[in-house]
């Protein structure tokens, strides 16, 4: 039950932040933590976020990139 209660809180917790911070890491630039194979994660602003390409291609692990928008629960992101 209380596994169920965190599970819950977390996900909130990350809905907020998305719908409070995804405008202010639009234009930010990071570095890909895992393989954007369409989708993967990022870190931005010293935070790990998924997302996903803005073109539905791959970009390599360490390669930079910029966020260009965020589409419901990922960054959409795009190669420097």
């Amino acid at each position: 039950m209380v596994a169920l209660g965190l599970t819950v809180t977390a996900a909130l917790s990350r809905l907020q932040k998305l719908r409070l911070q995804d405008l202010q890491v639009i234009g930010s630039t990071g570095m890909v933590n895992s393989t954007l194979n369409s989708q993967g994660t990022v870190l931005v602003k010293g935070e790990v976020w998924r997302a996903c390409t803005s073109h539905g291609g791959t970009i390599a692990v360490g390669a930079r990139i910029e966020v260009v928008g965020a589409r419901q629960h990922l960054l959409v992101v795009r190669e420097c």
